[in-house]
């Protein structure tokens, strides 16, 4: 007998499933975590969040493994943005709901407006952590080179820098263009032979 085990069917590398990375794992249980933070947070705000969190499991499980340059950078300025964001209306609810606690209606909800800010503040929190995961993997994979990251220039990384589309003409074979065929000398249609 040889210890050779490429041909058993359970060795993972011959396989259809790939093994999961510790990383991966993180990052898809990290974005579980948004997503239902997200929907908590809807008790009491038209959360956004909901969409990008569902996107950013799609572009995880579908894209992100594909082209890690540019989905990185992507997602990366993505959750910076919508942290900003969270930010910017956990400070403008935190004084609006504040000034309005004399009402008796709001006075009655302000436990459901406490949970739903501490669930935002969670919010901010997952998404800096999913951040700093997808700065560590850019940073492993791309070998300390983060520079890119932080650049704003999409379109090297989308198509590639020797790729980017300058003359977006078809080229084609003269051999599969068809010759014209006059049926008859007195009628101008022409009829295409392949």
């Amino acid at each position: 007998m040889t210890d050779n085990n490429e041909n058993y069917p359970n060795n993972v590398e011959n396989t259809r499933f790939k093994p999961i990375r510790t990383n991966e794992k993180l990052l898809k249980n990290s974005t579980y975590i948004y997503i239902a933070l997200s929907i908590f947070c809807c008790l009491a705000r038209c959360d956004y969040n909901v969409f990008f969190a569902y996107g950013l499991l799609i572009m995880l499980r579908d894209y992100y493994y594909n082209d890690k340059k540019f989905y990185s950078k992507f997602l990366f300025h993505i959750l910076i943005i919508l942290c900003g964001l969270d930010v910017l209306w956990i400070v403008i609810m935190l004084v609006y709901w504040n000034g309005a606690s004399s009402n008796e209606l709001w006075a009655k909800v302000t436990g459901l407006r406490n949970f739903v800010i501490f669930m935002s503040v969670l919010e901010i929190g997952i998404k800096v952590y999913i951040e700093l995961i997808l700065f560590n993997e850019y940073k492993a994979e791309f070998n300390n080179n983060i520079q890119n990251l932080f650049n704003l220039a999409y379109i090297k990384d989308f198509f590639g820098k020797e790729n980017i589309p300058g003359n977006l003409t078809a080229k084609t074979n003269i051999d599969e263009v068809p010759e014209p065929i006059k049926e008859n000398n007195n009628n101008d249609n022409f009829n295409y032979e392949y």
